[in-house]
């Protein structure tokens, strides 16, 4: 097996996974998220690839599995009567 090369440190970071978390939960895109990170986190290194893969690694994603199928329904069917019906 090839040894891994890279600074693993990030995974003990909670400020780290605590920002990550926020910046998901708002809604951002990765591209924002990203920006954040390399101003706020220099002390690693950053692209798309190493975003995904320390969000998976931590747990962090952007659905959410906690709502249930009536919650969806619900939203789906109030959608005709929104902002968009005219």
């Amino acid at each position: 097996m090839a040894a891994r090369i890279g600074n693993e440190s990030w995974i003990e970071d909670q400020e780290l996974k605590e920002g990550m978390k926020k910046y998901v939960s708002q809604g951002l895109k990765r591209e924002e998220i990203l920006d954040d990170l390399e101003r706020n986190f220099s002390q690693y290194a950053w692209s798309f690839r190493t975003l995904d893969r320390r969000l998976r690694a931590l747990g962090i994603y952007y659905t959410d599995k906690r709502v249930s199928l009536e919650e969806v329904q619900d939203a789906v069917r109030k959608e005709p009567d929104g902002p968009g019906k005219l």
